[in-house]
């Protein structure tokens, strides 16, 4: 049972880790770091893992 729950932290950890990477490179390629579309896909994807933790998917 914990390990699942250290896993489920690892992918969601390396989904915003991802999400942070393709942002600072798509920032350096087009010159646009804006931060807003950023932080509300990661809030997306937190309050998505919390819901999916609840419902016990």
């Amino acid at each position: 049972m914990l390990r699942n729950g250290v896993n489920d932290l690892k992918a969601l950890f390396l989904a915003i880790l991802g999400v942070i990477t393709g942002w600072i490179l798509w920032g350096v390629i087009t010159d646009d770091f804006e931060f807003i579309p950023v932080f509300l896909l990661v809030l997306g994807i937190s309050i998505g893992y919390s819901i999916g933790k609840k419902e016990g998917t």
